[in-house]
């Protein structure tokens, strides 16, 4: 996976885990909706996704005040891009 997509979503690879196998942080991620890295637990809003047929949950952290002035079709197509970045991103390594 590339590191700019790997450092964007976190993902499980279990239904069972409490603890994803790989976390992000919010901590110089930027946002996939403004680019800017500046999440405070006060401004960030984690996004669950999961690919058809997939056995791993992903999820991947916006700003609030960027979450909530997208439109539900901007929202879908988001997800859509990361999903995409994920899978595009598996096929080459």
């Amino acid at each position: 996976m590339s590191a700019q997509t790997q450092s964007i979503y976190g993902y499980y690879s279990k239904p069972e885990q409490a603890v994803p196998e790989y976390d992000p942080g919010i901590v110089d991620v930027p946002c996939p909706a403004c680019g800017v890295a500046d999440f405070t637990l006060a401004n960030v809003r984690t996004i669950s996704l999961m690919g058809l047929g997939d056995n791993k949950s992903y999820f991947y952290r916006v700003h609030r005040a960027c979450h909530d002035a997208m439109t539900p079709e901007q929202h879908g197509a988001l997800d859509g891009l990361l999903i995409d970045a994920i899978y595009s991103a598996r096929n080459v390594n």
